[in-house]
């Protein structure tokens, strides 16, 4: 040390808080704490989203403090060709990763293929679920007003059978950031070990554990994320307001004489 300089600490990254979730087989719940652990000491924990108090007592409650929550789903399938997707099972966590609404879904048609093996749904688990328009309602409560995160998560509403605006919507498979590590669209899987250097789905999938590892990737790039969406909505919100050149008095009158 020279001239008893003392020598500046470099600013935490996105490398150095990836480094903390080194825990490969961990839960998603123990992912996150690691996760708010390592942006807290990066002084990043100033955002409403970390800051929220995890006490919560019900529900409803939970809903009201975040405004981004993450959504999947599990799907069995139906038909002859058991391609057809059908909701079996529906997840949604907060920003902190905590469940706040996960059900399963009694069947509106009759399944041909459970897919246990991918989606862990087994005939037992839907003998008393909740009745699909019970299911649709709930969620379109809790996605009213949200920015709604998912992987692919189009497919999630086409099988609710809802709509979310396109400019609260953010899919983790269509996010130009991951792109980068390979070939075609990236699968949560990819995406989760690259990112965050955790193992998920190594057997049946858990839909909470996957809405918890959307929301972790879309918080890693979120300032980024969220400026490039500004700006897209702006530029957009812009090209509308350009006025198509009205037609002139004399331009209608020709157009009246032919």
């Amino acid at each position: 040390m020279k001239n008893g300089n003392i020598p500046k600490k470099s600013k935490p990254t996105i490398a150095n808080n990836l480094a903390n979730i080194n825990h490969k087989k961990a839960t998603g719940a123990d992912n996150w704490k690691a996760f708010l652990e390592s942006k807290a000491n990066a002084k990043d924990a100033s955002n409403d989203e970390f800051t929220l108090n995890i006490g919560y007592e019900d529900e409803s409650d939970t809903v009201k403090k975040t405004h981004v929550v993450a959504m999947d789903c599990e799907m069995v399938g139906i038909g002859e060709d058991k391609k057809e997707n059908m909701l079996a099972r529906v997840s949604i966590v907060n920003s902190l990763g905590e469940c706040i609404y996960d059900t399963f879904v009694k069947p509106t048609a009759t399944i041909t293929d459970y897919r246990t093996a991918v989606s862990g749904v087994r005939p037992c688990d839907l003998v008393n679920a909740e009745k699909f328009p019970v299911v649709q309602k709930k969620v379109l409560e809790i996605l009213r007003g949200k920015v709604l995160v998912g992987h692919a998560v189009h497919n999630d509403l086409i099988v609710l059978n809802i709509r979310h605006p396109r400019h609260k919507t953010r899919d983790t498979s269509r996010y130009k950031k991951f792109y980068q590590i390979g070939v075609g669209t990236p699968s949560l899987k990819k995406l989760t070990s690259h990112f965050l250097n955790v193992d998920i789905q190594t057997g049946e999938h858990n839909s909470i554990q996957d809405a918890q590892a959307a929301m972790q990737l879309y918080m890693l790039c979120r300032k980024e994320w969220e400026a490039d969406v500004k700006q897209h909505r702006h530029a957009t919100l812009r090209s509308r307001s350009i006025k198509k050149p009205k037609k002139t008095h004399k331009t209608k009158k020709k157009h009246r004489n032919y």
